[in-house]
């Protein structure tokens, strides 16, 4: 599956969602890729004991 990026360079995903068009595939993989830099963010500019996230997730 191909779909141009905001440079217009050529993207290729492989995915097994037949169901969805290129577009909605790439629109899901911008959304995932913005949290993940995100949480990059938060991990470099906030101090947060793991060990503390981790127990109030349980």
């Amino acid at each position: 599956m191909g779909i141009l990026d905001h440079k217009g360079k050529e993207m290729r995903l492989i995915t097994n969602r037949f169901d969805s068009t290129a577009e909605e595939i790439s629109e899901i993989y911008r959304s995932r890729w913005a949290i993940e830099l995100f949480f990059k963010w938060i991990k470099l500019h906030v101090e947060i004991n793991t060990t503390m996230v981790r127990i109030k997730m349980l």
